[in-house]
């Protein structure tokens, strides 16, 4: 009984980050990983595993319930296409899923460099800011 309590209230404490994810970020589409917030990713990560088997018949984890709660917010179940290396650049015309998908990741490692450093001023020396 404890560990479905305990098990309950992960569940909604992550469901609270998602929302705050999406408040600031206007979407529900976290990266995985997430750097910043890595139990936020692997909630993201498991969830559409769980979406996709509960689907197939496979389990039932997933409740209903969460799986409504979910979509009312724009949970994003399917990430569509996996962005690939030459993406990275943000030249491919109409595919502005996977650019806010990479423009999120960069905002993200933006933030943990801040938080690291306590500015922004990001030495171009840095690559994985600079790709």
């Amino acid at each position: 009984l404890w560990q479905e309590s305990y098990t309950v209230s992960l569940w909604e404490k992550c469901f609270e980050e998602l929302l705050e994810y999406k408040e600031t970020f206007g979407n529900c589409n976290v990266p995985v990983p997430y750097k910043i917030g890595p139990e936020l990713g692997e909630f993201v990560r498991t969830h559409r595993i769980l979406y996709g088997q509960k689907k197939k018949g496979i389990n039932d984890l997933l409740s209903d319930e969460q799986l409504d709660r979910l979509e009312k917010v724009g949970f994003c179940w399917e990430v569509k296409g996996a962005v690939k290396q030459e993406d990275r650049n943000c030249n491919s015309d109409g595919d502005d899923e996977a650019r806010d998908y990479i423009w999120n990741i960069k905002l993200g490692e933006l933030c943990e460099f801040q938080s690291l450093h306590g500015h922004m001023d990001v030495p171009s020396g840095n690559r994985n800011l600079f790709q």
